[in-house]
């Protein structure tokens, strides 16, 4: 009764073979289109699958050639809305350099000053981010470590992981080339653990989403479950394929590479693998940074001035007359800068210290010019560190080994010994309770 009466109404509840043969018909006709396609009865989506499962056959059982009848009136074929797009599951290298560059992309446009300052100026503006401080507070507690202070390098850890979440909240561009470029330089494995580990837990918590998180998260899995040496490859890898980024074809504001290359030169007191770092530092091009506006400030032309003598100084083994005239020319702009320069000084005095002990061998005598001059300009920087802490500039701490090491090579072994002496005191000034301020609310 209820069959004839649901034929009367036209209404079908089960599928017929000749039905699923039309919708199968249509079906094939729109995807040749590049359509999705799926059916309805009076309301419901048909499970042609299902169908065919019950049957147990297959749709080129049913395959008939020629055009598609038309659908019955209880039929209706509908395109499907869109799916939703696939998260990449981060865990292997391909797909993390894959987070990075979209992470890059979406970085890119929250710069630090106007499209019209200086090509320089961003990356010293990143010096007074509190994220910033950071990566640097970590590095610096990474390195007290490797030198015995525990007690010292736990205060300088717990005060960088107190404002490490900025590199999910507040992240930059310049953020996460300095947060890679640590993790190249990093000794210590368990702080290495424990940064990525942190970063992808606060992610989670806040249900960040996104592929900075995703990048994390997937860092996070990937130190758990790949040797030391795999992580490291992986880390320099994907801080290479940034750098090599097409601006133009990925869609990032012009110049967005050449700025980040300052944050390549950030002084460092060691570096883990020195061959592949320098390789990194060679992608820099210093005639990318001279585009755009020029400087118009002394304090521009300073910043500007120490930029190129860090990255084209670098490049060359600071060696060259460029070298000692940028140098000389930044110490004497100094001068005139009433407020702190210490960190132009710094650049200064260790171009000249470098330029000046290119031809040194070791055995040469102690009263050797080159011996002298480098020694000379060497121990300037020391001294601005000496007798003071300064967090920011605990890289000059490296610079007492290099010292030592350089006395040591010229066979004077009393000055190396003073030199290690006033390594040790320096250690000692740094304060075993400190907290640093910042003017932002964690």
């Amino acid at each position: 009764m209820y069959k004839s009466r649901f034929d009367k109404w036209g209404f079908s509840k089960n599928n017929s073979k000749r039905e699923v043969v039309t919708m199968l018909q249509v079906q094939r006709q729109r995807n040749a289109l590049g359509k999705r396609t799926t059916f309805q009865r009076n309301g419901r989506e048909i499970a042609i699958d299902a169908y065919l499962k019950r049957k147990g056959i297959s749709q080129y059982d049913l395959a008939e050639p020629g055009i598609a009848e038309s659908l019955p009136e209880h039929l209706r074929c509908v395109t499907p809305p869109p799916e939703t797009p696939l998260v990449i599951q981060a865990g292997g290298a391909l797909s993390l350099q894959e987070l990075v560059l979209q992470t890059t992309r979406d970085l890119a446009w929250n710069p630090y000053c106007p499209s019209d300052f200086p090509l320089v100026t961003p990356s010293t503006a990143y010096r007074g981010d509190p994220l910033r401080c950071a990566i640097t507070d970590i590095t610096n507690a990474d390195w007290l470590f490797s030198v015995g202070h525990y007690d010292r390098g736990g205060v300088m850890c717990e005060q960088g992981f107190k404002w490490l979440h900025l590199m999910v909240t507040k992240p930059s561009i310049y953020g996460l080339l300095h947060l890679l470029l640590f993790h190249l330089d990093a000794y210590n494995k368990g702080i290495i653990k424990e940064v990525w580990r942190y970063l992808a837990a606060y992610s989670a918590t806040i249900k960040a989403d996104g592929p900075l998180a995703r990048l994390f998260q997937g860092i996070s899995k990937f130190i758990s479950t790949h040797d030391f040496d795999e992580y490291w490859n992986l880390i320099f890898e994907c801080t290479e394929r940034l750098l090599l980024i097409d601006e133009q074809s990925s869609g990032l504001p012009e110049a967005t590479i050449a700025r980040l290359y300052p944050i390549i030169f950030i002084p460092r007191a060691h570096q883990y693998k020195e061959g592949p770092y320098r390789r990194l530092q060679n992608r820099c091009d210093w005639k990318r940074l001279t585009q755009g506006t020029k400087p118009r400030i002394p304090e521009e032309e300073a910043i500007y001035e120490a930029s190129e003598l860090l990255i084209s100084g670098g490049q060359s083994a600071f060696q060259g007359e460029r070298v000692f005239e940028l140098a000389n020319s930044l110490l004497e702009k100094t001068k005139k800068f009433a407020y702190n320069v210490d960190f132009f000084i710094f650049i200064g005095y260790k171009a000249l210290a470098h330029y000046y002990r290119a031809d040194f061998k070791a055995g040469d005598p102690p009263d050797s010019p080159k011996h002298l001059l480098s020694t000379h300009y060497l121990n300037e920087v020391c001294k601005l560190f000496e007798n003071k802490w300064d967090p920011d500039l605990g890289y000059f701490m490296g610079d007492f080994e290099k010292l030592e090491t350089w006395y040591r090579e010229a066979g004077d072994t009393l000055k190396a010994d003073e030199t290690h002496i006033r390594f040790r005191n320096a250690l000692d000034l740094i304060p075993q309770q400190w907290e640093r301020v910042h003017q932002v609310v964690p």
